[in-house]
């Protein structure tokens, strides 16, 4: 399980054009980890996107 900081960390590198290997040996991740990462978050950004993401049930709504 990779913690959320070096996720952060991965998709941070990927926004700034780092490859997966390099990125994989900088934090000592597998590069298949670095890539399944990459990919998780693209398909939540096209989901999001397209709409087809979950909305949030308590939404901020005046309750006057």
């Amino acid at each position: 399980m990779v913690s959320k900081h070096k996720i952060e960390m991965v998709l941070t590198w990927h926004e700034r054009g780092f490859d997966a290997e390099t990125t994989a040996r900088l934090l000592s991740l597998q590069p298949d980890e670095v890539e399944q990462i990459i990919v998780q978050h693209e398909q939540s950004d096209t989901m999001l996107a397209a709409g087809n993401g979950t909305t949030n049930a308590f939404e901020d709504v005046p309750l006057f």
